[in-house]
């Protein structure tokens, strides 16, 4: 968590990686992929922000300043390459990485069911993205989905996305 001085408020700006869920990171690739420089920023910082920002209270941050804010979040994921061999959602289920973190590969099956799905639900991926990655037998990928939508982090699914983007971009 950042800390930032807005009049008379301090705000808590999410900040790390380990901070924001799958869903919170769906809702800013939105932002950054639908609108214009000076709502992008502001809109990401309305959703990192733990309190209800209002764009008078933005508005009266300068931009480089709120652009630098919005950076460090970005420069911190596009870092992280530690693949994660294990998750643990909040009812203690485990699901294990389909492979091995240390000599990770996607396979064409995870490429085709992600491709399929990205077309049909354009950006919001991340969390089926997950659910391919992820196994527990018990549980259906749908089901998965929904669970890592809500709890799993995007500091175990940043490196996938940087995977992807090395290879297949």
């Amino acid at each position: 968590m950042k800390q930032i001085q807005i009049k008379d408020s301090t705000i808590n700006i999410k900040s790390e990686l380990s901070e924001i869920s799958i869903d919170l990171l769906h809702s800013l690739m939105v932002i950054v992929n639908t609108t214009n420089n000076i709502t992008k920023v502001s809109d990401s910082l309305a959703v990192l922000s733990d309190s209800n920002l209002t764009p008078e209270l933005i508005s009266d941050l300068p931009f480089d300043e709120c652009n630098t804010i919005i950076d460090d979040v970005f420069i911190t994921a596009t870092n992280n390459n530690k693949l994660s061999d294990t998750f643990i959602d909040s009812e203690g289920n485990v699901y294990k990485l389909d492979g091995n973190a240390d000599s990770f590969g996607f396979k064409v099956g995870h490429i085709t069911k992600l491709s399929n799905f990205i077309q049909n639900n354009n950006i919001e991926y991340l969390h089926f993205l997950a659910a391919i990655l992820y196994k527990n037998k018990d549980i259906s990928l749908n089901k998965r989905a929904d669970i890592f939508k809500e709890e799993m982090t995007a500091d175990i699914i940043f490196p996938f996305i940087n995977l992807l983007q090395e290879k297949y971009a």
